[in-house]
């Protein structure tokens, strides 16, 4: 194999000069100053192929030595992915359990104080219905409204007294249900109302036999 040296302020032999065999000094001529220097030391070696050595796994190791610390490493990162995972899923839940507790308490404080708005408009309703024949908005005399509650809260006999007292003979039935604010009739008193209205009122006598 032919190997030509070149050493620093030395060009390479061009190409119609005679080449060196094995063994003789390598042909040289100087370097003209028009072209640049060869500052290191290079080795050609002419016709050579560039050869390739294929690294393995080191030496003493086997596949399936490389095999289990790489699922080692896997069952590891799984494990951790894990555990974040889960940690990460029960900061959620304890934070939105957290809201919902709080959401609870406030629902819990506005349900009570509607309920205690609630029984008091009931209770003043109730108040208002047992009262009501004396407030001045009341037409009739007291004495003659008979309460009942349910389904209308009155039934009053305009004129009973002064018939008791032989002042009149005729007197009026009038149904009355006391309604507080915007409060309107239910279903049922409608339907009463609508039978009075058009004069489906009518009497009975009940005769119980007695032993």
């Amino acid at each position: 194999m032919l190997t030509i040296k070149i050493f620093p302020g030395i060009a390479l032999p061009r190409a119609d000069l005679p080449q060196a065999s094995c063994g003789e000094n390598p042909i040289v001529r100087p370097v003209s100053r028009s072209r640049p220097r060869l500052r290191e030391c290079c080795t050609f070696t002419p016709h050579a192929k560039p050869s390739y050595i294929a690294r393995g796994p080191p030496s003493g190791m086997s596949l399936a030595d490389l095999i289990l610390p790489v699922l080692i490493a896997l069952a590891i990162g799984f494990a951790l992915g894990f555990f974040f995972v889960k940690a990460q899923i029960s900061a959620i839940e304890a934070r939105y359990r957290a809201e919902l507790e709080m959401w609870k308490s406030e629902a819990a404080s506005g349900i009570r104080k509607d309920s205690v708005n609630r029984s008091r408009s009931t209770l003043k309703g109730k108040i208002a219905e047992q009262m009501a024949p004396l407030l001045p908005e009341f037409a009739f005399n007291p004495a003659d409204a008979r309460f009942i509650g349910s389904p209308v809260d009155y039934i009053i006999f305009d004129g009973l007294t002064d018939v008791a007292d032989e002042k009149t003979k005729e007197i009026r039935i009038i149904f009355m249900d006391v309604k507080q604010g915007t409060g309107t009739l239910s279903r049922t008193q409608r339907v009463i109302r609508d039978a009075v209205l058009a004069k489906q009122v009518g009497w009975e006598t009940l005769r119980v036999a007695c032993e």
